[in-house]
């Protein structure tokens, strides 16, 4: 299973819809509980900002290492 990280504003009734269709889909978890730590963010924005996109994968090793603690 692939872990995904999504931001959107819940008042944008396409985001939610797809959302919600998504949640009933077999073999689709949704964990909206999932709430980033600041150091997270910080992490995701200083990677947003450098503008470099070459290799992510220990940002996605330690975010999917967190989500696993809290589940």
């Amino acid at each position: 299973m692939n872990t995904l990280v999504v931001t959107y504003d819940p008042k944008n009734k396409i985001a939610k819809g797809l959302i919600d269709v998504l949640a009933k889909t077999d073999g689709v978890e949704i964990d909206d509980d999932a709430i980033l730590t600041e150091e997270e963010i910080r992490l995701i924005e200083k990677s947003k900002k450098s503008g470099i996109c070459k290799d992510i994968s220990q940002l996605q090793e330690y975010i999917k290492s967190q989500l696993y603690d809290v589940a």
